[in-house]
């Protein structure tokens, strides 16, 4: 994945209200976020640590919503998820740039998802799971700071700065909101808009 969706996702997954908490490298499931993956731990030398084999269900490409909704074993527990792929923008003729320093403005959506109780148990048309997420999202990234990594260097982080993020606040989609709903899944999205400099 690109350095700015990495950035991004490492905002996503480092936060404790969307994956939750964890006990010896083991996640609590207590967070807004489904876990997915095979289970069970192992210990990571590099680390010095046990390390879970689950992941948050945080998505960097697009899924196939008709393997969601059928007997896949990956996504049997999936209810909330998020997925935030490439830019919708990426504007490098930005009102930050100078002789010395480049910039981009670049434009990105976060689709925050949430799949009803197949046995409804979830009540449908309360959007409130979905809307807990995005919610969050839009909490986690408007007008606080992203850190973006130098990809030559991932522990230097001086190469791209970002100057400033600001987020519209979690909207529905219609068209993709009926495009789900026979698959009972709702789905609302924060779009984000920051301008990064590059210092050399």
């Amino acid at each position: 994945m690109s350095v700015i969706t990495d950035a991004v996702y490492n905002k996503l997954k480092e936060d404790t209200k969307l994956v939750g908490t964890y006990t010896n490298g083991v996640p609590n499931k207590d967070g807004l976020l489904s876990w997915v993956g095979a289970g069970g731990t192992y210990w990571d030398p590099s680390e010095g640590k046990w390390v879970s084999n689950l992941s948050p269900a945080i998505y960097t490409y697009e899924l196939d919503f008709s393997e969601i909704t059928s007997s896949h074993p990956e996504y049997r527990d999936l209810r909330g998820f998020i997925v935030t792929t490439g830019h919708v923008t990426d504007t490098s003729d930005s009102a930050a740039s100078s002789k010395t320093k480049k910039a981009r403005t670049i434009t990105k959506d976060i689709r925050c998802f949430y799949r009803q109780d197949l046995d409804n148990a979830t009540p449908d048309g309360t959007f409130k799971e979905v809307e807990a997420i995005a919610e969050r999202v839009y909490e986690l990234f408007h007008r606080q700071p992203l850190v973006i990594p130098d990809p030559d260097d991932p522990l230097n982080y001086t190469k791209w700065q970002s100057v400033m993020v600001t987020c519209n606040g979690p909207i529905y989609i219609p068209g993709e909101q009926a495009k789900l709903l026979t698959q009972k899944i709702d789905v609302m999205v924060v779009t984000l808009q920051f301008t990064i400099q590059e210092f050399k």
